[in-house]
């Protein structure tokens, strides 16, 4: 927990003083690691959030000054000016502490799924097909046919490829 200044960009390099301060905090519920890691910025007199962001595993997260982080959020990058330099890297430190824990459990998590069943992509998100339910080219064809709204069969009769599989 530290004092920080939101800072707003909506071009590179521009930044705007939202004119909002407080103590900006990393929370994490221990006991339940699936719901979301929330930085949040706190008004300093009533506790109220003046801004709340989910800690995502593909968060960009950067340091371009000892003092001054920042990161993207939809529209615009988001930056925290810190009153303490030593905080700010303390702050920062276990950002990315945290988001290198996310990307461990999501490898872990596709490394499991992997071993057990089919990993295909669709639209750059996984999606995983048990092998033991479904023959790899069965269970390839459904998950593609639940994109294009195609039956197995349709798939199937027009020799297994997409393209002549959809109607224009």
């Amino acid at each position: 927990m530290t004092v920080a200044k939101l800072y707003i960009s909506k071009r590179e390099g521009i930044w705007y003083d939202t004119g909002a301060w407080g103590v900006i905090v990393l929370t994490i519920d221990r006991e339940n690691e699936k719901l979301p890691h929330l930085l949040k910025l706190l008004d300093m007199g009533s506790f109220k959030i003046i801004f709340q962001q989910e800690v995502y595993e593909m968060m960009q997260y950067r340091v371009p000054e000892p003092d001054f982080h920042s990161f993207e959020i939809p529209e615009m990058v988001v930056g925290f000016r810190f009153a303490s330099m030593e905080e700010a890297k303390e702050f920062g430190s276990k950002v990315r502490g945290r988001l290198q824990v996310l990307i461990e459990k999501t490898a872990q998590r596709n490394n499991e799924a992997e071993s057990k069943g089919l990993l295909l992509y669709m639209y750059g998100l996984p999606h995983y097909v048990d092998k033991l339910s479904l023959q790899p080219r069965t269970a390839a064809v459904e998950v593609l046919s639940e994109c294009f709204a195609l039956s197995v069969a349709q798939f199937l009769e027009a020799g297994g490829h997409l393209e002549k599989s959809i109607k224009s």
